[in-house]
């Protein structure tokens, strides 16, 4: 799906997490890793969203 969002010139970002089930940052109390993965989050928005 990254593939075909770039090729139609949408701004995306794929991050994977191996080891990470579905919806893990989700769970910001219990995953530390979570805490990074919804900054990247909240950074793409806060650069491609205005």
């Amino acid at each position: 799906m990254a593939d075909r969002l770039r090729d139609a010139a949408v701004p995306v970002q794929l991050e994977v997490w191996p080891g990470m089930t579905h919806v893990w940052m989700s769970v910001v109390e219990e995953i530390m890793e979570a805490h990074l993965a919804v900054r990247h989050i909240t950074d793409f928005v806060a650069r491609h969203v205005s």
